[in-house]
């Protein structure tokens, strides 16, 4: 999945996130995805130092929407679902943060499954 316009769920988002994840070298030999993973595994939590990591990559992600497949993706998310209010009157940066905290959510829970072996 690309980022950009279009239509986009928060499955569809946190996959693409996960898949930066396992890109992202932490050292030569081992990517953030499966320290995650392991971390979980032995622990059932992961070392709070990689959030700040997870962050930045879901604001990329973000940063790559334009406004409408923003809101669009913010939408699918409970928060949004309940929410009324004409897709014009939100404010895209507000909803942008809102769906970063969903994000990180949802990576979470996909980190936890995969973990756990219930992917």
């Amino acid at each position: 999945m690309t980022a950009g316009t279009g239509n986009v769920d928060l499955t569809e988002a946190a996959d693409a996130i996960r898949e930066k994840l396992i890109d992202r070298r932490i050292t030569r030999r081992t990517n953030l995805w499966s320290t995650i993973l392991k971390q979980i595994g032995k622990q059932d939590g992961f070392d709070g130092k990689h959030v700040d990591t997870i962050l930045e990559i879901i604001r990329s992600f973000l940063s790559q929407l334009d406004d409408q497949t923003a809101i669009g993706l913010w939408k699918t998310t409970e928060a949004g679902f309940a929410d009324e209010t004409e897709d014009d009157r939100l404010f895209p940066d507000c909803v942008r943060i809102d769906l970063e905290m969903e994000l990180l959510k949802a990576v979470t829970d996909l980190a936890w499954c995969e973990a756990k072996g219930n992917a």
